[in-house]
């Protein structure tokens, strides 16, 4: 890890937001500390008050500290600090990040998912309703499965270009998803890795308006479910070829672009022949619109009726599907 420096400089002063910043402060910051400290490094913290840089970090809640000093101890000091400038141990590296405690605050989430420096892992983080801010995740995050979670500026996905999978809900920060470079749609079936296979799961994300996948995609889906999104205003499927499971509910503003081809439909980690049958459901105005319709009466006899449990928490569920 190295930083090219543009322009000589002897003081540099941050704001408290830039402590979330890993992929660039960091390694400036371990660098200078190298050279003998040429450049003086503040920060402000909560109060405003400029104090000297460091890469320990709180970690305020207790049952969240005692979940990371578990599956990554190295990097936690001895005073319950997290350090992220010290690389994990050999056996901790592509431990996956998962957090199940109902109330935790979730907050330290953001350092791992900005750290660019670790191996590949996946964020598997439940029972939070946490504010998450400045989302920018490298290449070397896999899954992100963070329902209830707020990412309060939104989420920067230009660099994660490993991610194949995401479950967000009830996330009223968002307002677009750009997947464009992400490995979701990239990746066969049999390239899987567990979980980390191409789900997108988007519920109840009271202001998404767009969500953007990438072309000339592989096409293969496992679980692809876009409920209750009131501001979705278009959705291009076009590129997939294969589901496993394909949910469109409550979407009233939305157009689509869907498959005119399902070459083949993958179930768990086999690719089977066309015509095969997979799991979907809708709801009545989703086949309303001219592309819904289209696909519906294409593939509708390929289609098993699923997910009752998205029925019953429908807005109206007397306008789910039945086929």
């Amino acid at each position: 890890m190295t930083t090219t420096i543009l322009r000589n400089f002897s003081s540099l002063q941050l704001p408290a937001s830039a402590k979330w910043n890993v992929e660039d402060l960091m390694p400036f910051y371990v660098q200078n500390k190298a050279e003998g400290n040429k450049v003086d490094m503040k920060m402000a913290d909560e109060n405003g008050e400029m104090k000297a840089y460091t890469t320990l970090r709180e970690i305020s809640d207790e049952d969240v500290l005692a979940r990371l000093q578990t599956l990554y101890p190295s990097i936690i000091t001895e005073d319950g600090k997290l350090d992220i400038a010290k690389p994990m141990k050999a056996e901790e590296e592509g431990n996956n990040l998962i957090l199940q405690i109902p109330g935790g605050n979730y907050e330290c989430v953001v350092y791992f998912i900005n750290n660019p420096y670790y191996k590949p892992f996946g964020v598997l983080a439940f029972g939070s309703q946490s504010k998450l801010s400045y989302m920018m995740p490298g290449a070397n995050i896999k899954v992100m499965n963070m329902p209830y979670m707020q990412f309060e500026k939104g989420i920067d996905l230009s660099k994660a270009t490993g991610l194949c999978g995401v479950y967000f809900e009830k996330n009223k920060g968002i307002t677009k998803l750009d997947f464009s470079n992400t490995a979701i749609g990239k990746k066969r079936v049999d390239e899987y890795e567990g979980f980390a296979r191409c789900d997108v799961k988007l519920l109840n994300c009271e202001n998404l308006e767009e969500v953007i996948f990438g072309k000339d995609l592989v096409g293969h889906a496992a679980e692809m479910t876009f409920f209750n999104l009131p501001k979705l205003k278009f959705l291009d499927l076009s590129e997939f070829i294969a589901f496993m499971q394909l949910n469109l509910l409550a979407l009233p503003a939305c157009d689509f672009n869907l498959p005119t081809e399902l070459h083949t439909t993958n179930v768990g980690e086999e690719i089977l022949e066309d015509n095969t049958p997979f799991n979907s459901s809708f709801t009545k105005e989703v086949i309303a619109t001219k592309d819904g319709k289209r696909f519906f009466d294409q593939f509708s006899k390929t289609m098993l009726q699923c997910n009752p449990y998205y029925q019953y928490k429908l807005p109206n569920p007397d306008d789910f599907v039945e086929f």
